[in-house]
């Protein structure tokens, strides 16, 4: 597993149901998905298909819960991980499609490297 894990930044998710991705990516279409180990910073084209492991809201508690951003723990079909962020703006355009166990495509976002430690 990386040590500096990279953070997709969202522009554009598909989604599978609950009942489409129960345990497996086997019976998803095939197509030319990237695997997180292959991310990297070069381009903003990518395209992988991964499950939501965890998410988390991020809010500024000071500015009356004010919607910072939305953190997610990503796997790939390799049992990767990465940690991925929707920022404010973006938020409302795929929170109400977004579930804990649910299998995504996403695709044209941008890959930045992790600076903590």
């Amino acid at each position: 597993m990386p040590t500096n894990l990279q953070s997709p930044i969202i522009d554009h998710i598909s989604l599978y149901s609950q009942k489409e991705c129960k345990t497996s990516f086997s019976h998803i279409t095939v197509m030319a998905y990237t695997l997180i180990s292959d991310l990297d910073t070069s381009r903003d084209n990518w395209l992988i298909r991964v499950r939501v492991c965890r998410m988390c809201a991020f809010k500024n508690y000071k500015r009356s819960n004010e919607m910072i951003s939305l953190g997610m723990i990503l796997i790939d079909e390799k049992g990767t991980l990465v940690h991925a962020v929707i920022w404010r703006n973006q938020v409302s355009r795929f929170r109400a499609n977004l579930c804990e166990g649910s299998v995504i495509i996403i695709r044209n976002f941008k890959v930045s490297e992790s600076i903590g430690e």
